[in-house]
């Protein structure tokens, strides 16, 4: 190949509901950036969640992945129920 030449591959993945469909491989780690975006929280606060083992990660080298099963499991263990749309009477 030449230097700054560029070569594209194409994939063609089945459509859903067809007969030979393949779901989608789902991750199963995430990187710390990942993480919080996925929480909706700071890098901070997904480091917080690690020290306190409420999710659980493991290290590739110098690299922390986030395992996304954790992530679920945190998600379902800390679900609440709104009893109330409205907001709060000051």
């Amino acid at each position: 190949m030449t230097a700054g030449k560029h070569r594209s591959i194409t994939i063609e993945l089945p459509v859903e509901g067809t007969v030979n469909s393949i779901s989608p491989i789902e991750r199963l780690t995430v990187r710390v950036p990942q993480a919080a975006q996925l929480l909706s929280v700071s890098r901070a606060a997904v480091y917080r969640l690690l020290s306190a083992g409420e999710i659980e990660a493991s290290k590739s080298g110098q690299k922390t992945l986030i395992h996304v099963s954790s992530i679920k499991d945190f998600i379902e263990r800390t679900r609440v129920v709104v009893t109330s749309a409205s907001a709060p009477d000051k």
